[in-house]
């Protein structure tokens, strides 16, 4: 049986209609990949991924959200994303329409497939993503537009200002700091404090995508 991933990939080649429009790649927390879809946060509540999709997708964006399932490795996810991402670029979908947005353990797995594609014109969001174990140990060659979001009470993801830092790949580089006070809570459900930056994000360096009205403030 194929793979959530592969089913992607498989989808993102073979639709016709890929090119012209703006695609986010959605990379989920380690929580949905534990307890699936649903998944229920005993600190945090519920994981509302589905309407996280939703709204990514809200503003025109064709959304490509795979699960991934059980103790998946992060290296091997990260290219599953560089294929489905290959996918889209060999069916003609340009570099600058597609952005890749990883929440907590799904950015660490976008980080990964930063440095193996090397490609500068992609755009990545990374959501509670930043901390000492990253700047050390992961210590990512990053490329290409990086958005970094994340929230001041979080224990977890902090600022990649230095994770970044000497990173010659790397087009551009801009920060969101939050204070919502839900600490890594605040990836956990659509909130217009990260959504409505990741979808402007995306429409600086490609299509121009709308701010649904109902993530306006």
């Amino acid at each position: 049986m194929l793979s959530a991933q592969q089913q992607e990939h498989d989808r993102a080649v073979g639709v016709a209609d890929a090119v012209g429009k703006p695609h986010v790649v959605y990379l989920h927390g380690k929580i949905v990949q534990q307890q699936g879809r649903n998944a229920v946060s005993p600190e945090y509540g519920p994981y509302e991924f589905d309407e996280i999709v939703g709204a990514l997708g809200e503003g025109g964006a064709r959304v490509h959200a795979p699960i991934r399932t059980g103790e998946s490795d992060t290296t091997v996810a990260a290219e599953e994303v560089a294929a489905l991402v290959r996918g889209l670029l060999g069916s003609g979908v340009a570099a600058e329409d597609i952005t890749i947005v990883g929440a907590s353990l799904g950015s660490v797995i976008a980080m990964r497939a930063s440095a193996a594609m090397e490609n500068r014109s992609l755009r990545f969001v990374l959501l509670g993503a930043c901390n000492d174990w990253v700047k050390e140990e992961l210590d990512p060659d990053l490329h290409g537009h990086v958005l970094s979001i994340y929230e001041e009470s979080d224990v977890y993801g902090q600022s990649c200002k230095s994770v970044v830092a000497g990173k010659r790949g790397i087009s551009s580089f801009d920060e969101v700091r939050l204070a919502t006070g839900l600490g890594h809570g605040f990836l956990y459900r659509p909130l217009p404090q990260w959504v409505v930056p990741a979808l402007r994000w995306s429409a600086a360096h490609g299509q121009q995508l709308e701010t649904p009205e109902s993530l306006q403030p």
